[in-house]
């Protein structure tokens, strides 16, 4: 398991995730070659939101396919979502998150890299509906 806090304001650049990208990878025990994609880990965003404005806020959290064709299966606090493979540069919703004026909270977003999905891909928080 990777955890990976991050914090996020409302209002402030996106929060950015990365899946399997070179600064987490995996090496083979023997030759300490880099495992591309980190298949089979465990990632954890605990990420800390503040909406210190007076207004609702709605917020997107985004996969984009960077790496190439992408999909995967998220777990966003307590529920799951499913995500079709996708071409490389394609960007596809996973969640549309509300906070509350004033709010703090955590949300928790979990993923495993996907068996055929190319890798890194990225996820973002933050674009305001």
């Amino acid at each position: 398991m990777i955890p990976l806090p991050l914090t996020y304001t409302v209002g402030e650049p996106f929060a950015m995730m990365v899946l399997g990208g070179d600064q987490d990878l995996l090496h083979d025990r023997d030759t300490e070659t880099a495992l591309q994609g980190n298949y089979g880990v465990l990632y954890m965003f605990p990420i800390h939101i503040h909406n210190p404005t007076t207004k609702l806020a709605s917020l997107l959290l985004e996969m984009h396919a960077s790496g190439g064709q992408a999909g995967g299966v998220f777990r966003i606090d307590d529920r799951i979502v499913d995500i079709p493979r996708v071409p490389s540069g394609s960007v596809l919703l996973v969640a549309a998150i509300r906070i509350a004026p004033g709010e703090d909270r955590v949300l928790l977003v979990s993923t495993m890299p996907d068996t055929g999905s190319n890798y890194p891909v990225l996820l973002t928080l933050g674009r305001q509906q």
